[in-house]
């Protein structure tokens, strides 16, 4: 704000945290009401409840000639049944696994405990059922891929479906297939369940032709991306994506999701806007900084480190020009001190 302004306003006797107050006031509470307004106008969407896909059912396919494989059930330690029993009877209230007497397939349980002291109950499908099935070749979405679309967007949000697999359910036959074996005797999987091989691109394929016709979103399994230059097209575009969601019956993790941010965290990196770049402090060569071209905006930036060096590097999601380079731009690297060399690998 110039001097001029600040006379022609009358503001010499206003402090100036003052007014950094009142611009923060009115500026924060917008994405806080809009996540408000969000949960308000899809309520069926944020229930806490398991979702049950409405349009389809997953089919396994099983490979000429294949043998049914039974596996006897692996032993559980003594102070983790309580914690299985748990969990296989929560299963059972949900309606995702369900009590048989006889199969011709079984899988062994793997019980994984959680941070809040709980327990994941995993069938081990390797043991047998994952060789048998034909694998689905649906492809997976690329980093490189998503990242094409990021260019010039300045919005993002994230949604997190929850307990993405098991809000699909599967047809009778292949129900058979994902018995697993435990302690309490046989149960079926009436969902598809993890660590089937076929279950990725089955998944991908489903949530895929279920947003396809939707702008500025793209999904990696159970995570969708939405990304648009301006406000109003980043609204419509989640306002949509919730409503396809409603009415396929499926449920999101409101406690995972991210609206409305100017920077993200997706799958394993971290996506930015930023609009300057200095160079940091910890490299004290400026010879070793290359020209810098300023208008491959927004960026993607990462640094990682090893036992004696540190290397930072700058993506553009102007996918064009990343093509013509051939990779992302080493912006500049550096020795480490030995004080140095203990640091992690960190995101910027």
């Amino acid at each position: 704000m110039g001097i001029d302004w600040i006379d022609m306003f009358n503001l010499w006797s206003v402090p100036f945290d003052t007014l950094c107050n009142q611009v923060s006031a009115v500026s924060r509470p917008c994405f806080a009401e809009a996540r408000a307004q969000l949960q308000a106008e899809h309520p069926a969407v944020f229930d806490d409840s398991l979702g049950h896909c409405k349009k389809t059912k997953v089919k396994l396919f099983l490979k000429p000639n294949a043998k049914p494989v039974f596996c006897s059930k692996r032993p559980v330690p003594f102070n983790t049944i309580p914690l299985v029993d748990a969990e296989l009877t929560r299963l059972q209230s949900l309606g995702i696994i369900a009590p048989i007497d006889f199969s011709e397939w079984a899988a062994p349980i793997v019980a994984v405990r959680k941070p809040n002291g709980k327990v994941r109950i995993c069938a081990d499908y390797s043991t047998g059922l994952n060789e048998a099935l034909e694998a689905n070749h649906y492809p997976l979405p690329t980093p490189e891929e998503i990242f094409a679309q990021l260019n010039e967007s300045t919005i993002f949000s994230i949604i997190d479906l929850s307990d993405a697999y098991l809000q699909v359910e599967v047809d009778e036959e292949s129900k058979k297939l994902l018995t697993i074996n435990t302690h309490r005797g046989l149960f079926q999987f009436n969902r598809l369940a993890p660590g089937v091989k076929s279950a990725p691109g089955t998944f991908q394929r489903l949530v895929d032709s279920m947003i396809a016709d939707i702008p500025g979103v793209r999904s990696f399994l159970g995570d969708a991306i939405i990304f648009e230059r301006t406000w109003e097209e980043h609204k419509a575009s989640l306002d949509k994506l919730l409503q396809r969601l409603g009415e396929n019956g499926f449920r999101v993790k409101l406690e995972k999701c991210h609206f409305f941010q100017t920077e993200i965290r997706y799958q394993i990196l971290r996506i930015r806007i930023q609009r300057s770049f200095k160079p940091s402090p910890l490299f004290r060569h400026p010879p070793m900084f290359p020209k810098f071209d300023r208008s491959w905006e927004p960026l993607i930036s990462t640094a990682d480190s090893c036992a004696t060096s540190m290397n930072f590097v700058i993506l553009s999601t102007n996918y064009s020009r990343r093509i013509r380079s051939g990779s992302g731009i080493p912006f500049a690297n550096g020795l480490l001190s030995n004080s140095s060399k203990s640091c992690s690998p960190i995101c910027c």
